[in-house]
């Protein structure tokens, strides 16, 4: 377990914190080096309700339990430990289509603006409720949607990474070719995904749920199959440049 958070802590916070990644698709990663270590025990100081953390459109909320911070697997990051709930509020955000990508492990339930998901011991899986979706790893989680707020709850858990990706922010530029010239079949997809161009060429980049860029093919056109076998099941997002614009859709491997 060790490992796999300081893989998260790496890759989120050394590379992609806070980082504009394409026109209309963007990600930001909170800082966790701003925590004041056992500080967030004090109600005194943070009472329930309150912002435990905060970095660009993500706050961290203290729950109706005891949570604190520190270096809990003994390295140089720093997590968030809480039993209960805690809440992850990313209504700052101005665009409209989000994935929320969690370091953390062993949740009972995950609520996403009302809608509840069951966890307990359920295995990597993609599980969809009222046009929400969330995607379980041995890595955490991942919850896409038009959403503000997701609570987190578990009796004893350990917040390691957050790392939220947003789309659906085009330009009116954006917007033109969006609609009219591509299109992005089918999705959910297995292993094959299929990128409609038009007449007009075009470069497509796939990226995964945290902005990292997984293929890239330039100078296409027409109808053109991406082979995205190898890739692990949960959030991708398709970013399609022609000229005049930019189009990125949010794409389900399953």
């Amino acid at each position: 377990m060790k490992k796999i958070y300081s893989i998260l802590a790496l890759a989120a916070f050394g590379l992609f914190s806070n980082q504009t990644i394409a026109q209309g698709f963007t990600t930001e990663c909170v800082d966790f080096s701003k925590t004041e270590e056992n500080t967030m025990s004090n109600d005194s100081l943070y009472p329930i309700g309150s912002v435990v953390l905060a970095d660009g459109s993500i706050s961290i909320i203290k729950g109706e339990q005891f949570s604190g911070s520190g270096s809990i697997f003994g390295n140089d990051s720093k997590e968030i430990f809480f039993a209960g709930t805690i809440e992850i509020d990313v209504s700052k955000s101005q665009c409209s289509t989000k994935d929320l990508t969690l370091g953390i492990m062993m949740l009972d339930s995950v609520v996403v603006d009302g809608t509840v998901f069951k966890l307990g011991f359920v295995g990597d899986s993609v599980m969809q409720a009222n046009n929400y979706t969330l995607t379980k790893s041995s890595n955490g989680i991942t919850v896409n949607g038009r959403f503000d707020r997701v609570f987190l709850g578990g009796s004893t858990n350990v917040l390691s990474s957050v790392c939220l990706v947003s789309s659906d922010c085009a330009t009116t530029s954006s917007a033109a070719i969006a609609d009219n010239n591509t299109n992005v079949f089918p999705n959910p997809f297995h292993d094959q995904l299929n990128v409609d161009l038009g007449l007009n060429i075009a470069d497509v980049v796939v990226y995964n749920a945290v902005g990292t860029p997984v293929l890239s093919r330039t100078g296409l056109t027409g109808v053109q199959e991406l082979n995205l076998q190898g890739l692990a099941l949960g959030m991708y997002f398709v970013q399609i440049s022609q000229e005049g614009g930019k189009k990125v859709t949010r794409v389900v491997k399953n």
